[in-house]
Protein backbone atom coordinates (compact mmCIF):
# COMPACT_ATOMS: atom_id res chain seq x y z
CA UNK A 1 0.00 0.00 0.00
CA UNK A 2 1.45 3.07 -1.01
CA UNK A 3 0.84 6.56 0.88
CA UNK A 4 1.63 10.41 -0.52
CA UNK A 5 2.49 12.90 1.49
CA UNK A 6 1.42 16.37 0.29
CA UNK A 7 2.31 19.82 1.91
CA UNK A 8 0.19 23.20 0.71
CA UNK A 9 2.48 26.51 1.32
CA UNK A 10 0.38 29.35 1.62
CA UNK A 11 1.99 32.96 1.54
CA UNK A 12 5.39 31.39 -0.24
CA UNK A 13 4.98 35.26 -2.25
CA UNK A 14 4.81 37.02 1.01
CA UNK A 15 7.75 34.97 2.82
CA UNK A 16 9.59 35.48 -0.16
CA UNK A 17 9.36 38.81 -0.40
CA UNK A 18 10.14 39.24 3.14
CA UNK A 19 13.84 37.49 2.83
CA UNK A 20 14.12 39.69 0.29
CA UNK A 21 13.78 42.61 2.48
CA UNK A 22 15.47 41.71 5.06
CA UNK A 23 18.88 40.84 2.66
CA UNK A 24 18.64 44.27 1.69
CA UNK A 25 18.97 45.66 4.72
CA UNK A 26 21.49 43.33 5.56
CA UNK A 27 23.30 44.58 2.87
CA UNK A 28 22.82 48.30 3.73
CA UNK A 29 23.89 47.18 7.53
CA UNK A 30 27.23 45.69 6.09
CA UNK A 31 28.08 48.89 4.33
CA UNK A 32 27.25 51.05 7.09
CA UNK A 33 29.51 48.60 9.41
CA UNK A 34 32.31 49.10 6.46
CA UNK A 35 32.29 52.79 6.19
CA UNK A 36 32.86 53.13 9.78
CA UNK A 37 35.73 50.71 9.57
CA UNK A 38 37.11 52.88 6.99
CA UNK A 39 36.56 56.17 8.75
CA UNK A 40 38.81 54.86 10.86
CA UNK A 41 41.30 54.18 9.31
CA UNK A 42 40.83 57.97 7.71
CA UNK A 43 41.21 59.27 11.57
CA UNK A 44 44.09 56.62 12.47
CA UNK A 45 46.09 58.38 9.39
CA UNK A 46 45.26 61.97 10.13
CA UNK A 47 46.90 61.57 13.14
CA UNK A 48 50.06 59.91 11.93
CA UNK A 49 50.30 62.82 9.18
CA UNK A 50 53.79 64.95 9.68
CA UNK A 51 51.95 67.66 7.72
CA UNK A 52 51.83 70.80 9.13
CA UNK A 53 49.79 72.47 6.09
CA UNK A 54 46.80 70.18 6.04
CA UNK A 55 46.52 69.94 3.08
CA UNK A 56 47.72 66.05 2.48
CA UNK A 57 45.81 65.01 5.79
CA UNK A 58 42.31 66.96 4.61
CA UNK A 59 43.46 64.82 1.15
CA UNK A 60 42.04 61.54 2.56
CA UNK A 61 38.82 60.17 1.05
CA UNK A 62 36.64 57.79 1.19
CA UNK A 63 35.51 56.18 -2.14
CA UNK A 64 32.78 53.74 -1.66
CA UNK A 65 31.86 51.33 0.17
CA UNK A 66 30.26 49.42 -3.11
CA UNK A 67 28.97 46.01 -3.60
CA UNK A 68 30.76 44.63 -5.95
CA UNK A 69 29.69 41.04 -5.52
CA UNK A 70 27.10 39.02 -3.34
CA UNK A 71 28.27 39.36 -0.29
CA UNK A 72 31.85 41.39 -1.09
CA UNK A 73 32.21 45.13 -0.93
CA UNK A 74 34.75 47.25 -1.73
CA UNK A 75 35.54 50.65 -0.04
CA UNK A 76 38.82 52.57 -0.97
CA UNK A 77 40.22 55.02 1.68
CA UNK A 78 43.22 57.56 0.92
CA UNK A 79 44.94 60.51 0.18
CA UNK A 80 44.75 62.15 -2.91
CA UNK A 81 47.49 64.81 -3.20
CA UNK A 82 50.33 63.28 -5.39
CA UNK A 83 53.14 64.22 -3.04
CA UNK A 84 52.08 61.71 -0.06
CA UNK A 85 53.59 59.19 -2.15
CA UNK A 86 57.13 60.19 -1.70
CA UNK A 87 55.97 61.29 1.75
CA UNK A 88 55.04 57.94 2.83
CA UNK A 89 57.72 55.99 0.97
CA UNK A 90 60.62 59.03 0.96
CA UNK A 91 62.27 59.76 -2.45
CA UNK A 92 65.79 59.06 -3.96
CA UNK A 93 68.17 60.97 -6.10
CA UNK A 94 68.53 64.78 -6.72
CA UNK A 95 65.89 65.76 -3.73
CA UNK A 96 66.50 62.94 -1.64
CA UNK A 97 63.90 62.97 1.17
CA UNK A 98 63.76 59.84 3.75
CA UNK A 99 60.36 58.36 4.24
CA UNK A 100 57.88 59.53 6.79
CA UNK A 101 55.41 56.61 6.95
CA UNK A 102 51.77 57.77 8.03
CA UNK A 103 48.93 56.53 6.33
CA UNK A 104 50.24 52.92 6.60
CA UNK A 105 51.00 52.99 10.22
CA UNK A 106 47.66 54.55 10.46
CA UNK A 107 45.50 51.64 8.48
CA UNK A 108 47.25 49.15 10.72
CA UNK A 109 46.73 50.97 13.52
CA UNK A 110 43.05 51.23 12.38
CA UNK A 111 42.88 47.50 11.35
CA UNK A 112 44.24 46.02 14.35
CA UNK A 113 40.81 46.91 16.20
CA UNK A 114 38.20 45.01 16.01
CA UNK A 115 35.16 45.74 14.25
CA UNK A 116 32.69 43.41 15.43
CA UNK A 117 30.54 45.80 17.29
CA UNK A 118 30.28 48.01 14.74
CA UNK A 119 28.87 44.69 12.37
CA UNK A 120 27.06 43.74 14.78
CA UNK A 121 24.71 46.67 15.95
CA UNK A 122 24.70 47.52 12.17
CA UNK A 123 22.96 44.09 11.72
CA UNK A 124 20.87 44.23 15.04
CA UNK A 125 19.48 47.41 13.31
CA UNK A 126 18.60 45.05 10.21
CA UNK A 127 17.09 42.29 11.70
CA UNK A 128 13.52 41.80 11.06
Amino acid sequence: MSEALSIVMEGKEAFDAALERWAERAARATAVAIGVAGKSVEDSARGKAHSHSGAMVGSITQEGPREVGFGSYELKVGPTIVYTRAVELGKKGYRHRPPHPWFQPGFEEAAARRFGDAFEKAWRGAMP
